[in-house]
């Protein structure tokens, strides 16, 4: 499209360089040259694909009214220092374009643009109890957003019912508001203060969840699994069920196991239980059906790592959870124990047995390198005569296998499962601990000393071979090197409730 005359070749090289205020905008004006060759005067889809691009952006960046942008070229001009001063008509290009309609045009389609990003800025949340076709719908009357929860692979906001309100869904009565006068509840009755609840999850992997009210105990305004204070004689799952009946209106008769038991509060849980309508009751402001991982906030104390145990679904899984402290050890899984056992320690100790003081140089062993070297470390009972393990001896001695490695403080510990029940069994009566067997070579770097007093002192290098994993029990003392001459401490024995689930 080339230019009409002089005067308007100049007026586009004058926006061009940003030194235009006839409204020009400067990537228009640079378009308006790169075309300025073409011959084909018609088309003039890209000036009209360029004014949309430069409308949405103004609009974008600002904050105030949309206006279409200023596309005149006028015939005459006046110049002062390079300053090109509007005057005159419209070009014939911009006649050609109609250019008051196509702006008119573009304004509508800017200002369809801000109102959908003042849209997607405000709250956009899924119906409550009923499926939107449309994904996000906002909250109904009654409903408030607490946190986020995920749809369809979206995080969006989380709208849950008011129970005080009279339009609350049809599948969530309430239970008759409480009597004038409530009587004081001794909410340190049962055994020992205890405490339990049910946490019911779907097919889908979804729970349920309850907004505990002013007048719903501890922690007001948190999200928690239905649940309550044990009462006179009544079992831990008795208690779950009862609680459960009076703050949900779920009278629950399934099969209930035990998902996690802090001290204080035990969690059942009921899998892939079909949902029912919810009836809550004066102790509590709403209710969810939500994932666990895109959970309503803010949650009751302790339910987080519920969750987390809930999730795991393998061995892996647990013996992580077990790692990081989160399940106490051992834990049967299947036809296995896992648990946590101390591999190496590092920094000075003394092996009594041979009179020699040891360094291990922590760097060596606090690493990935030497985790990667401990992945499926064979765990036997007491360490055998020979100095690594003989045919005969892995089939006399060998239990397990170490499955997840990690660091702990300046030690190495390690998961290990253990098959054997008869040594499962040895272990769990205590005053056991661990022993590694690792070997040198003349390539390891190991230097023997003499101390102040004349006892010899090993610095270990680099052990070429690490054979096998000791669980020193009782008939070898029940200590191994790295206790460092204090309790027998290699065998990580937190779970009392093991034994009797044997």
């Amino acid at each position: 499209m080339p230019f009409e005359s002089e005067k308007q070749r100049k007026a586009m090289y004058a926006a061009a360089s940003g030194k235009s205020n006839i409204g020009i905008p400067q990537k228009v004006a640079k378009e308006f040259i790169k075309h300025s060759t073409d011959n084909d005067e018609n088309n003039l889809e890209w000036l009209n694909e360029l004014l949309l691009k430069e409308m949405e952006a103004n609009m974008l960046k600002g904050d105030g009214e949309v206006s279409a942008p200023v596309l005149l070229t006028p015939k005459e001009f006046e110049t002062d220092s390079n300053i090109v001063v509007r005057k005159g008509e419209l070009s014939h290009e911009l006649q050609k374009l109609q250019i008051k309609d196509i702006g008119e045009k573009l304004y509508q389609v800017a200002q369809h643009i801000k109102e959908l990003k003042q849209d997607a800025d405000s709250e956009v949340v899924p119906r409550f109890g009923v499926e939107d076709k449309n994904d996000a719908d906002p909250c109904w009357e009654g409903y408030t957003q607490y946190g986020m929860k995920e749809k369809n692979g979206k995080k969006v906001p989380n709208c849950v019912p008011d129970a005080e309100n009279e339009t609350i869904e049809q599948n969530s009565d309430l239970v008759p508001q409480p009597p004038a006068q409530v009587k004081p509840e001794d909410n340190m009755g049962g055994a020992q203060g205890r405490a339990a609840g049910i946490m019911f999850i779907t097919p889908d992997e979804e729970v349920l969840l309850i907004r505990r009210g002013m007048g719903g105990g501890d922690y007001p305004g948190t999200w928690c699994i239905p649940g309550g204070h044990q009462k006179g004689d009544e079992t831990l799952e008795e208690t779950a069920r009862r609680e459960t009946l009076e703050e949900t209106g779920i009278d629950y008769k399934g099969e209930l196991e035990v998902l996690f038991d802090d001290g204080q509060f035990c969690y059942f849980v009921a899998h892939n239980y079909v949902k029912q309508n919810v009836k809550l009751n004066y102790e509590s402001t709403g209710y969810d059906w939500c994932s666990p991982t895109v959970p309503p906030m803010p949650l009751h104390p302790g339910l987080e790592k519920a969750f987390k145990i809930a999730m795991a679904k393998t061995e892996t899984d647990v013996a992580k959870l077990i790692s990081e402290g989160l399940l106490a050890s051992p834990q049967m899984y299947a036809n296995i124990a896992l648990l946590a056992i101390r591999i190496t320690g590092t920094g000075l100790a003394f092996r009594s047995s041979i009179g020699e003081h040891v360094w291990r140089d922590p760097s060596l062993y606090l690493n990935d390198e030497f985790l990667q070297r401990c992945n499926g470390l064979m765990v036997i009972m007491d360490h055998p005569e020979t100095q690594v393990l003989t045919t005969k001896e892995f089939k006399d001695r060998a239990v397990g296998s170490v499955l997840m490695p990690y660091i702990k403080g300046d030690e190495v510990w390690g998961i290990a499962k253990i098959y054997d029940q008869d040594a499962i069994n040895e272990i769990l009566e205590g005053e056991v601990s661990t022993s590694p067997a690792v070997v040198f070579d003349q390539t390891a770097g190991n230097i023997t000393l003499t101390t102040e007093n004349g006892e010899p002192l090993l610095i270990e290098g680099v052990p070429f071979l690490l054979d096998h994993i000791a669980i020193v029990t009782k008939a070898r003392g029940s200590k191994g090197v790295w206790d460092k001459g204090g309790d027998a401490a290699g065998v990580l024995l937190t779970n009392n409730e093991v034994s009797e689930n044997d």
